[in-house]
């Protein structure tokens, strides 16, 4: 089971709310000027992440939402320097302007699949249905 804990940080698309990064996927660099606070409020790096494989074929572009294709951030593979000053390689970007931080835990996996809807009133058929000692299913009258 792939679950994370409840404390864990989650970046999602601002306009569709699709799942793009955990936070084990931004990457730390340490700071030129120990007085700059400026690459902690709006900027993020990360990692190249599965779903920016497929377009990131050129040396440097955008990265958009896989779900609504809206502008998510940026990539250059020979780097760019962030707001603190200091140089990232490879840089994929991601301003905090276009994302929602979410702080709830993402279920994966066999769990993500075991929920059981309830039977509603309007379906009689289903119901109706009862399970046999033998294992099959049978209709109740």
């Amino acid at each position: 089971m792939d679950t994370r804990l409840s404390n864990s940080i989650y970046f999602a698309c601002r306009k569709c709310r699709k799942m793009l990064f955990h936070s084990d996927a931004l990457v730390h660099h340490t700071q030129m000027d120990s007085y700059s606070e400026s690459c902690k409020s709006g900027e993020l790096f990360t990692e190249s992440l599965d779903w920016t494989s497929a377009v990131t074929r050129e040396i440097e572009g955008k990265l958009n939402c896989p779900r609504c294709n809206a502008k998510v951030g940026s990539y250059n593979w020979c780097g760019e320097p962030c707001t603190c000053g200091r140089w990232v390689t490879p840089a994929f970007h991601f301003s905090r302007k276009n994302l929602d931080e979410l702080r709830t835990p993402v279920v994966t996996g066999a769990e993500a699949c075991s929920f059981s809807p309830p039977v509603s009133s309007g379906n009689a058929a289903a119901a109706a249905a009862v399970q046999s000692t033998d294992g099959t299913s049978t209709l109740a009258s």
